[in-house]
């Protein structure tokens, strides 16, 4: 019997990577994806927060997990609060050494008071590769262009 037959949950598709995930909380919701093609899975705080205007709270998921190792989990933001009510998760990255608990920081950007219900997800969070890099140290680099920072809206 799998992993995901013995805990009753569902089963991935082919190639999916396996993140074991250990409720800290009894109130504490599994990720969800809002549809079968989203490509983040959304996480829910364990109780209702007011995030004042022009302020941040850290709200707890009650949530931990084993990543694999070359696995970040990374936190963003979910587009809905931040187009309509000016909320805005901290975009984050997790390590496969990290094993506490998912604690998201919100940030409120607008003028009144929000209240984040624990019955939606505060924020989404992605499975992705880490690549290892060498970073050798030069003289010179191949000259592609000296701009950035808004140089190719002329």
């Amino acid at each position: 019997m799998s992993v995901h037959e013995q805990e009753g949950s569902p089963r991935p598709r082919p190639g999916a990577v396996v993140v074991k995930v250990k409720k800290l909380h009894p109130e504490a919701k599994m990720p969800a994806k809002g549809t079968s093609e989203s490509a983040c899975y959304d996480v829910y705080p364990i109780e209702e927060a007011v995030v004042p205007p022009r302020g941040s709270v850290i709200l707890g998921t009650g949530l931990a997990v084993e990543l694999p190792p070359g696995y970040e989990l990374q936190i963003r933001p979910r587009s809905g609060y931040a187009f309509k009510q000016d909320v805005v998760a901290y975009w984050g990255t997790l390590d496969s050494d990290y094993t506490d608990e998912i604690k998201i920081k919100v940030f409120n950007f607008g003028d009144e008071a929000r209240v984040l219900s624990k019955e939606k997800g505060i924020a989404q969070i992605c499975v992705k590769p880490v690549y290892e890099a060498v970073f050798v140290e030069t003289k010179e680099l191949a000259d592609k262009g000296h701009g950035g920072f808004g140089s190719t809206d002329r």
